[in-house]
């Protein structure tokens, strides 16, 4: 899968929602990525979720940015965003099925209850690993997923 390729067309699906929300997106990927033993679906279904949460919960005159670069047999995706942040407790729970930070402020927005669980999921299928770090609320957010460069690699089911 040629993961550049992916990336492109993701943001221009995302073109309008970033430009209504006036937030730039700011991508930094190197000019020979490699490509990825994965399904265009799954990879879709990744990238996605992390994106459709940084835009939802940037405010106008955020930034998002999106960075790629290989790193010991992976490709490390890092997508960060200046938006709302995420609690420290809140942290460990996120890729569990169902849970909702704070939920008194997140009421008003629509949101997938199996995001981010099924995003660890399908980066999980393929041996690759995704975290989230951020330093408590009104700081950045940052999701990174690790995706094995192994051509060897099988593909998930």
């Amino acid at each position: 899968m040629d993961i550049a390729r992916l990336l492109r067309h993701l943001l221009d699906e995302y073109t309008s929602r970033l430009c209504d929300r006036k937030l730039p997106l700011k991508l930094d990927m190197p000019p020979d990525v490699p490509p990825l033993v994965a399904s265009m679906h799954h990879l879709r279904v990744v990238f996605r979720n992390v994106l459709d949460n940084a835009v939802k919960y940037t405010p106008a005159g955020g930034v998002i940015t999106w960075q790629l670069q290989v790193e010991d047999g992976h490709l490390h995706t890092m997508i960060r965003d200046t938006g709302r942040g995420i609690a420290p407790e809140d942290l460990p729970h996120l890729f569990e099925r169902f849970y909702r930070a704070d939920q008194a402020r997140t009421a008003r927005r629509p949101a997938s209850v199996w995001g981010l669980s099924l995003v660890q999921a399908v980066v999980r299928a393929y041996g690759g690993r995704v975290t989230i770090e951020s330093d408590g609320i009104d700081k950045d957010t940052t999701v990174h997923v690790w995706w094995p460069l192994s051509t060897t690699a099988e593909m998930a089911s």
